[in-house]
């Protein structure tokens, strides 16, 4: 896993000098299904609406995704699980086919599930779009367009590289559609594009920092159970979060939304108890601040993952604090995501773990989760 993690900052260099965005954009330009989906603007017969469909890793991605693809193209985003997609009643057959895109996104373009969900979209009238990293799959050869993730080849049962070239692909389709959809103008795409561009630059820093980081608390030490807490974009890392400690560590985890931990959560916290926090300037800070002072007067294995910039660098000594670079608009995603990844493979390995060991692996065999 720490090759596929070394290989992040290149891969996601390649996804963003790639012309395969542009390409798909210019095809599309006159309207996906030839009536004016993309590139007439924020109105009737203009695009209104993304629906995205993934499990796991590709699932958090999405997740993370949702909002930006609000704040910067002005359409309204949805993220299913294929399983909920299919049996659950999915809205999309209240929608105008015409001005609907349906993303189905799996790494190795052989997600049973998720085909399912593109033919089902595809018989409806819906143009399709797959994310994948397979070339000539399934998922590729179904889908009217594809979109690439360059990450080669991950044997690994929990993904990173692919986990963050789809979330690094999906911001991408965001700016794109935003400007052909009339609700950015080039120089904010470019913009957007340039952030991105840093923030991927920053990657190999805040790796060798968490890593250190790591070193110095001795995370993984006492894990036994992970409580993982994000607000805003960075609800979907927390989500990705527990997924991989979950899958390296192999122990229960649980993830939430700040404001949703008062919920009930809270009440199962005692002094065994491992949380990680991530904290961003998106409004939901300050409470985030006050549940890590609250919960480290009851754990000792309490972190923070602060992506405040100067805002974090400016706190007093806190050893239990990771503070981060601020890209405010995408409030740090990539970063925080290279935190988590970082956290995920040396806690399992401080235990003298392999974090990629054989745990019940046979059952998606017994599942068909993959063609």
């Amino acid at each position: 896993m720490w090759e596929y993690i070394g290989q992040e900052t290149e891969v996601l260099l390649e996804q963003l000098r790639s012309p395969q965005m542009d390409v798909f954009v210019r095809k599309n330009g006159g309207g996906l299904n030839g009536d004016g989906l993309i590139g007439s603007g924020p109105k009737p017969g203009g695009l209104q609406a993304v629906y995205f469909v993934a499990h796991g890793s590709s699932f958090n991605a999405a997740v993370c995704a949702l909002g930006y693809f609000g704040k910067v193209a002005g359409i309204r985003s949805y993220a299913y699980t294929p399983g909920n997609f299919l049996t659950a009643g999915s809205p999309i057959v209240l929608e105008d086919p015409k001005s609907t895109l349906f993303v189905a996104i799996s790494q190795t373009g052989t997600s049973s599930g998720v085909i399912k969900a593109l033919e089902y979209t595809g018989k409806l009238g819906f143009q399709t779009l797959s994310i994948t990293a397979a070339q000539g799959s399934p998922l590729d050869a179904k889908a009217d367009d594809t979109l690439y993730l360059f990450c080669g080849e991950e044997n690994s049962n929990a993904k990173t590289k692919g986990y963050s070239a789809t979330l690094t692909l999906l911001l991408m389709l965001a700016l794109s559609l935003g400007s052909m959809n009339g609700t950015l103008n080039e120089a904010q795409k470019q913009a957007g594009l340039d952030e991105l561009t840093s923030m991927v630059g920053a990657i190999p820093e805040v790796a060798k920092k968490t890593f250190e980081f790591c070193k110095k608390v001795k995370i993984g030490e006492t894990m036994s159970n992970l409580y993982v807490l994000g607000s805003g974009i960075n609800f979907g890392t927390a989500q990705e979060g527990q997924l991989k400690l979950m899958e390296t560590m192999c122990m229960p985890t649980m993830f939430n939304d700040i404001g949703e931990f008062s919920h009930g959560m809270h009440r199962s916290i005692d002094e065994k108890s491992n949380v990680l926090l991530i904290k961003s300037l998106d409004g939901m800070g300050d409470k985030i601040e006050e549940t890590y002072q609250y919960l480290k007067g009851i754990s000792s294995s309490v972190w923070m993952i602060d992506a405040c910039g100067e805002a974090c660098n400016n706190i007093s000594e806190d050893i239990n604090r990771l503070c981060l670079p601020l890209f405010a608009d995408t409030q740090s995603v990539l970063l925080t995501t290279m935190a988590v990844q970082i956290i995920s493979v040396f806690a399992p390995e401080y235990n003298g773990n392999n974090p990629n060991r054989d745990a019940h692996d046979d059952f998606t065999l017994v599942d068909g989760t993959r063609l």
